[in-house]
């Protein structure tokens, strides 16, 4: 009986114990819960405001595009009221120059403008005879409109940088929030992991908690009917006893009525106390049987209970596993998207760099185009020399802006 007082309080404490792990286990289960919530919340909160960045940044360019424009626009408004402010104001003079100061080249130039003739590759061709006052209108139309290619190259450089600068911040914040992804998936991964290890390791240690319970259950069954075989084979030898005593006691009364006459109340007052003893051994053997009938009853009805707990278990490590196998796949989903809002970035600015080729492409055939009307065109030395560096300069810079955005394009199909 001492053994299995002790055997049961032990077992006892056993049971708390699991509780205490259990509840502790439980609450830091919640805790994580809060916290990837938590997480989960201020990262789509970052993402919205990456988003809003981004938009002002492009309305930022769309707003420096639409000021270039309404630049341009000013120029062309500047270069139509100049242009009728001169034929208001202008009047056709000639010009007269000294002998000593003009040069063979103006003597050519004179000579071709007054005979109507060009010389080309050994042809000759009529040209127009240019009035000296339109001449000074197309100089200053001609001044006009390269300060309106030399304003749209700025514009396009500034641009060129600035959409540069944004896709490249763009490029790093989609590679730094993919590598924070694969970071964070590699992180839950590894606590799904571990939270998977650490409940099989409790599913193991509550089956083997359970098998130990089982078996001792079974052993104290096999004790308790080798107890209640003794117990029934004990019965049995006293109720044999009884009536080998009952019998002596009859043989022994008989004698003595035989020899003493003994009255019939002294014979059942003997059977009286023989009936008593009898019984205070049965009612003696009923407890015991009560008592580990009861014993009995408590281990069954914990047994109950331990397993209702390890069902418990299960079913909450399935539940996690399944919430586990939700969120990677949700995790999968997101870093679909960021791929794939990647990928429109991509070929947007993909599709911006060919129309920033395209409209370098224009800007350098109409340099050669105003570089073909200045060579035509009867002007000073000066300022044809003037224009045309100014025009190779532009058509320089539109080159290396060419190719600086044939490399962007380059680097677009590469990372394709």
């Amino acid at each position: 009986m001492v053994a299995a007082d002790a055997f049961y309080t032990e077992f006892e404490k056993q049971l708390e114990r699991c509780k205490l792990v259990q509840d502790d286990f439980r609450k830091t289960q919640l805790d994580l819960q809060q916290r990837l919530v938590e997480l989960a919340e201020l990262q789509n909160a970052l993402q919205k405001n990456q988003e809003t960045l981004m938009a002002e940044k492009q309305r930022t360019f769309e707003l420096a595009k639409e000021n270039d424009q309404l630049k341009v626009r000013e120029l062309e408004d500047r270069k139509k009221i100049r242009y009728l402010l001169s034929l208001a104001q202008s009047k056709p003079v000639r010009r007269t120059e000294r002998p000593e100061e003009t040069t063979s080249s103006d003597t050519c130039k004179r000579a071709r403008l007054e005979t109507g003739a060009d010389v080309n590759g050994g042809h000759t061709r009529k040209r127009p005879v240019p009035v000296a006052g339109d001449e000074g209108i197309d100089i200053h139309t001609l001044q006009i409109t390269n300060q309106g290619l030399q304003l749209k190259v700025n514009a396009l450089e500034t641009q060129l940088v600035e959409q540069k600068a944004y896709y490249e911040r763009l490029n790093t914040t989609l590679a730094n929030q993919s590598t924070l992804l694969t970071q964070q998936e590699t992180l839950r991964a590894r606590r799904d992991a571990q939270a998977l290890a650490l409940s099989g390791e409790k599913y193991h240690q509550i089956h083997r908690f359970y098998t130990d319970n089982l078996k001792e259950l079974l052993h104290l069954r096999q004790e308790k009917e080798k107890v209640e075989t003794e117990h029934h084979q004990a019965a049995r030898a006293l109720e044999a006893e009884c009536k080998t005593l009952r019998s002596r006691m009859v043989h022994a009364e008989g004698e003595l009525r035989s020899t003493q006459k003994l009255t019939p109340l002294t014979a059942l007052s003997r059977d009286f106390v023989l009936c008593h003893i009898i019984q205070s051994d049965q009612t003696v053997e009923r407890k015991v049987s009560a008592h580990f009938e009861a014993t009995i009853i408590d281990l069954q009805r914990r047994l109950e209970l331990a397993s209702q707990e390890l069902l418990s278990t299960k079913r909450e490590e399935t539940r996690n596993q399944t919430r586990y196998t939700q969120k990677i796949d949700s995790l999968n989903q997101q870093v679909e998207r960021t791929k794939t809002s990647f990928q429109a970035y991509r070929t947007r600015m993909y599709l911006e760099l060919e129309g920033l080729i395209t409209d370098c492409a224009s800007l350098l055939r109409r340099l050669v185009s105003h570089q073909q009307t200045v060579l035509r065109l009867d002007i000073p030395n000066e300022s044809a020399s003037v224009l045309l560096r100014s025009a190779e300069d532009h058509s320089s810079r539109i080159d290396k802006l060419v190719q600086d955005l044939g490399r962007l394009k380059q680097r677009c199909l590469d990372q394709r």
